[in-house]
């Protein structure tokens, strides 16, 4: 198991990176690069990552809506998280174990936050499907981010982590 305070640290060193090579995606009320700048932080998030020993063994997927042999599912619908940091094994009926954290975007320019929310308490639940350690939401400003934490269903402060 990793250290929430380590992804934690970890994410936060994305995102800043992000804003500081690819801010531009933020300016000008660019809608519908969500998926462009959540791409750009995956790719920070992994090089950061990759120097941290705990992570060899996990995989950072992007829009990865797979669950052992079938879809992520959450209150009957399919759901596609836009970040996740897991083990993949879809062959693996337990393989929800290594589920580690979820992270949850919006850019600026969407207010839409409660279905986001809804999705980082259920997958947080520690006796749930998902199970995951951690789920950030981020919120993507022009200038700066704020970050929201979930723990076992629960919205948390960034000191309880």
């Amino acid at each position: 198991m990793t250290s929430n305070s380590l992804l934690k640290n970890i994410l936060k060193r994305a995102i800043n990176k992000f804003y500081q090579k690819d801010g531009i995606l933020l300016e000008n009320n660019l809608e519908g690069m969500e998926r462009s700048c959540v791409f750009r932080i995956g790719i920070y998030l992994q090089e950061l990552m990759d120097v941290h020993i705990e992570f060899n063994e996990l995989n950072l997927d992007c829009e990865y809506n797979k669950s052992n042999s079938g879809r992520k599912i959450l209150e009957g619908e399919p759901v596609i998280p836009d970040l996740i940091l897991h083990k993949r094994n879809l062959n693996n009926p337990i393989a929800n174990d290594n589920n580690t954290m979820i992270v949850e975007f919006k850019g600026h320019w969407n207010h839409n936050e409660y279905g986001d929310y809804n999705k980082l308490e259920n997958f947080t639940l520690q006796n749930g499907e998902y199970g995951y350690q951690l789920g950030v939401f981020v919120k993507l400003k022009e200038n700066n981010y704020e970050l929201k934490y979930f723990k076992n269903g629960q919205e948390v402060a960034e000191n309880d982590l």
